[in-house]
């Protein structure tokens, strides 16, 4: 069996981030990675994931951190296309 984990650390939006924990929760993912554990405890966040956050598992992973993550594990060679690359940080 191989673990499923929902990164959602760049999304920024609280009503995103709960459906995606609703989503994450009935593909049975073993975890949401989230860019604040705080926000699984905001009003807004439970009454969209609608208790998918009593059945999934959070970890907190801050932006700066997951574009360095990202940046080293996907090396890339300049090229015509690599201004997209580095558009996306």
């Amino acid at each position: 069996k191989q673990e499923l984990i929902v990164c959602a650390t760049l999304v920024d939006k609280v009503p995103n981030l709960g459906g995606l924990a609703r989503t994450a929760e009935i593909f049975a993912a073993d975890r949401l990675v989230i860019p604040d554990l705080r926000v699984a405890k905001m009003d807004n966040f439970k009454s969209i994931s609608v208790g998918a956050g009593d059945w999934i598992e959070f970890e907190e992973c801050k932006e700066e951190v997951c574009k360095e993550c990202v940046l080293s594990a996907f090396p890339f060679e300049p090229d015509d296309d690599s201004h997209f690359y580095q558009d996306l940080f």
